[in-house]
């Protein structure tokens, strides 16, 4: 969607001379035509900004950048101040959505201005790309402009919903980046964590007293030059007599690529089974093995998918049940074939290339039904 002018630009070389796709990519790639048609008018409308982005329909890393590129045009950021990240001016300039006119809540760039306050034909041009943003996450009905209807309403409750933060219909801060990055709003409240320290009953009560819920736990291992980080069974029990519930986490290695094999995941599922066994988890629990490290494409296929196949087959003859701990890319690859029946997905690893701009679907096979996802937990 470029003006055919029959120029060769810079960026125009620099597309050609890419791997990118500028075609419509079969439905097998997880292509959608609704995707092409808007990341066509993305570099159509904000090229200086964003360069030429694939227009593949397929919503991946470079769509997901050049997407914040055109917030921070919309905001006013200049050319060498929008940089694709989602930092501290991009969210100072945010406007809530449905915009109350002449708001002062939110300014576009620099955000402190008196008289920096956004035009209507601001505000339609940022409701489409929240729009558009809605429908890669999967709640959209795939009518993207720049109308905030009733239609736009029900579809940001939904998501807020789904992504447990507050249900209010409003677009606002925690919204916009739970829409356009990984980790979401990293200062939001949250319920749960996961750490390698070994807990003692003080710590315990204070993770409690701090509005903590559950914390996620390593079976095995050290950490710092031998300190150990393995739940023991005391800790274990301290944890539920504070009011906490745990989930279980083996890593013994898997941050990089080389660790992965078949082999080592039957290694691993053996290890974890023996841990977990050693100090009573109960059966059906699920135990999350993880790929610690920024796993590509490539990756993932070679080496991350054989490795659950032999994490899958020890662990499908034993009491647990399997989980992964990884990107969303890598946790839906290997859900989708069915090694793993639930994710734990580092979200707040936003550097990697494996959570931005890739769709996360939460996945619960026959093998872990609704009964068994609960976090490990104990009676007293």
């Amino acid at each position: 969607m470029l003006n055919p002018n029959g120029t060769v630009t810079l960026n125009v070389m620099k597309a050609l001379l890419s791997m990118d796709s500028f075609k419509l990519l079969s439905s097998s790639y997880g292509s959608d035509a609704v995707v092409r048609t808007f990341q066509q008018k993305m570099n159509q409308k904000y090229e200086a900004y964003t360069g030429l982005t694939p227009c593949d329909g397929v919503y991946g890393r470079n769509t997901n950048k050049a997407l914040v590129f055109a917030l921070q045009a919309e905001e006013g950021l200049p050319l060498d101040v929008a940089n694709g990240n989602f930092g501290a001016t991009t969210q100072l300039c945010l406007p809530e959505i449905p915009y109350v006119q002449n708001s002062t809540a939110a300014r576009s760039y620099p955000g402190t201005s008196a008289g920096a306050l956004y035009t209507t034909a601001q505000i339609s041009a940022i409701t489409e790309l929240m729009k558009f943003a809605l429908n890669v996450n999967g709640f959209s009905n795939g009518v993207i402009n720049g109308t905030f209807d009733s239609v736009a309403g029900q579809a940001v409750r939904a998501f807020q919903q789904h992504f447990a933060i507050s249900v209010t219909g409003t677009v606002n801060k925690g919204t916009w980046m739970s829409l356009f990055i990984s980790s979401g709003d990293i200062s939001r409240f949250a319920l749960a964590a996961d750490f390698a320290t070994q807990l003692n009953k003080s710590k315990a009560q204070a993770l409690y007293n701090s509005g903590y819920r559950y914390v996620g736990r390593y079976l095995t291992g050290s950490y710092g030059g031998g300190k150990p980080k393995f739940l023991t069974k005391t800790e274990a029990q301290t944890i539920i007599d504070v009011g906490l519930k745990f989930w279980p986490i083996f890593q013994a290695g898997g941050d990089s690529n080389g660790y992965f094999t078949e082999t080592q995941g039957k290694l691993d599922a053996e290890s974890a089974i023996n841990a977990a066994v050693d100090i009573d988890i109960p059966n059906s629990t699920i135990i999350y093995f993880a790929v610690d490290y920024d796993a590509i494409g490539e990756q993932i296929s070679s080496n991350v998918i054989p490795y659950f196949k032999g994490v899958y087959s020890r662990m499908s003859g034993s009491i647990y049940k399997t989980g992964i701990y990884g990107t969303r890319n890598t946790c839906t690859q290997v859900s989708d074939l069915g090694y793993a029946c639930s994710s734990f997905v580092a979200n707040s690893s936003t550097g990697f290339s494996g959570n931005l701009g890739c769709r996360f679907v939460l996945h619960f096979t026959a093998n872990c039904n609704k009964s068994n996802r609960k976090v490990a937990r104990f009676t007293k």
